[in-house]
């Protein structure tokens, strides 16, 4: 679900897992907009499964902080998140920086967002 990796002075690194779906997205955004006040990071490789609701849920937040002057960031995006966000359209929009590695890049076969990410050994 969602939990609390790291916090600072700076703000906070949450640690997403499990289904983000519309089942489970109310009780995310419960426990995601404590941390809207300051800097978030969510950190997304936990994630395994996510549909349309849970891309809703990282972009209110992301518009919710940018609307308060803080910053929302995605980390370490998951193939379920990267999958999401390609379908789409706004892997590229959201100005997280991308990395995935050469095997991940054969798994993902991105359709929209093609030229968007870094790749890494």
């Amino acid at each position: 679900m969602l939990q609390i990796e790291q916090e600072s002075n700076q703000g906070v690194i949450l640690k997403a897992s499990g289904s983000w779906t519309i089942d489970q997205v109310a009780g995310i955004w419960k426990l995601l907009t404590p941390h809207l006040h300051g800097n978030v990071a969510i950190n997304a490789e936990g994630v395994e499964r996510m549909d349309s609701a849970g891309l809703q849920i990282l972009l209110m937040a992301k518009k919710n902080a940018n609307d308060a002057g803080n910053v929302f960031k995605i980390l370490n995006h998951s193939i379920a998140v990267l999958k999401i966000m390609d379908l789409s359209g706004v892997l590229g929009s959201l100005r997280d920086q991308i990395r995935i590695s050469a095997s991940e890049k054969e798994a993902l076969k991105l359709t929209y967002s093609r030229k968007r990410y870094s790749l890494y050994e």
